[in-house]
């Protein structure tokens, strides 16, 4: 789980105002903040995040988006085009949110993984060379099929 933060600077004209906020495609799951509000979540992988900013909620200067992405595999966090995707727009003015975020891991969680007996360290040499040690070879033929 990793939380992203961007810091947005709006005019005094653009305060309190409903907003759209788009994002790009998230894997896996997100909730989403601004100004410690939520405003929305999805849990999809593969969907662009489109959330409502309701009335009152930004304001003139600094406003704050969080986004907490949380991760079961692959390879996770925000990703797609940018310049298109990631927005915030309010009435007819768009304020672009690509470029750095700042980021903070709040936790890994290691996988656990089972293992057959063909993944043991060791298997495949004990099992397959190890026996034809004994003889000399002069040559191999392998196929993988």
């Amino acid at each position: 789980m990793v939380w992203f933060r961007k810091i947005i600077t709006l005019s005094e004209a653009d305060a309190g105002k409903q907003a759209m906020l788009h994002l790009a495609k998230i894997d896996d799951n997100d909730l989403t903040y601004c100004n410690g509000v939520k405003v929305g979540s999805t849990n999809k992988w593969d969907e662009p995040r489109i959330y409502t900013i309701p009335a009152g909620i930004l304001k003139a200067g600094k406003n704050i988006i969080s986004v907490r992405v949380e991760d079961g595999g692959g390879g996770g966090g925000i990703y797609g085009d940018a310049a298109a995707a990631m927005q915030l727009i309010i009435e007819d003015r768009v304020y672009p949110l690509a470029g750095n975020w700042s980021f903070k891991i709040e936790s890994l969680i290691s996988a656990i993984i089972e293992m057959g007996p063909n993944e043991y360290p060791g298997a495949l040499f004990n099992a397959m060379i190890n026996p034809l040690i004994q003889y000399t070879i002069r040559g191999a033929i392998w196929y993988q099929g």
